[in-house]
């Protein structure tokens, strides 16, 4: 009767574990749309120096800024705003 008992309770919390992953996935997806809706975005890395470590984010594009969100946040409001008059594009030499 135990080890029913047991099975039972292992279930549920599988069933717990695979609703919260669900939940977690689905508020990314969301978060990720609403970030979209107002123009386009690219998957973006930014590192703050050259001895800081690349963090994976999401840029999302207007006429007159880059708006840079974290992948993994629950904000909906940008971590960093770029001019996109200051920017500069750079592409490494081939070879």
């Amino acid at each position: 009767m135990a080890g029913g008992r047991l099975a039972l309770d292992a279930g549920w919390l599988l069933v717990a574990v695979l609703a919260v992953a669900v939940a977690c996935a689905t508020a990314i997806a969301a978060r990720r749309t609403l970030i979209e809706r107002g123009g386009g975005s690219v998957d973006c890395g930014l590192r703050r120096g050259q001895d800081r470590r690349w963090r994976l984010g999401l840029a999302a594009y207007g006429p007159e800024e880059l708006r840079w969100y974290p992948v993994f946040g629950v904000r909906l409001r940008p971590q960093r705003v770029f001019a996109r008059r200051a920017l500069n594009v750079v592409v490494p030499a081939a070879g």
